[in-house]
């Protein structure tokens, strides 16, 4: 994971799905903030927003996110066009 803070809307995302991607547990908003050395407002926007994209699905219950429907499909369309 880059540890430098992220500078661009979209870094910032793409940091958000490699950290989603590479751990083994579900991640919250507080979780994405520390990992990514951004503020708590900012995480929880970029979330929402890759959430509306069907990126990331969060669990209700936990206010926690896993990979979306689009993002695993994006996935399995990658490894599959290799």
């Amino acid at each position: 994971m880059y540890k430098s803070e992220p500078n661009s809307a979209l870094q910032k995302a793409l940091l958000v799905l490699e950290a989603i991607v590479q751990d083994v547990r579900p991640l919250g908003v507080v979780d994405m903030a520390e990992e990514l050395n951004v503020s708590r407002q900012t995480a929880h926007r970029v979330i929402r927003q890759l959430e509306q994209l069907g990126l990331l699905h969060k669990d209700p219950s936990r206010e926690r996110y896993i990979p979306g429907t689009r993002l695993r499909t994006l996935a399995i369309k990658t490894i599959s066009s290799v």
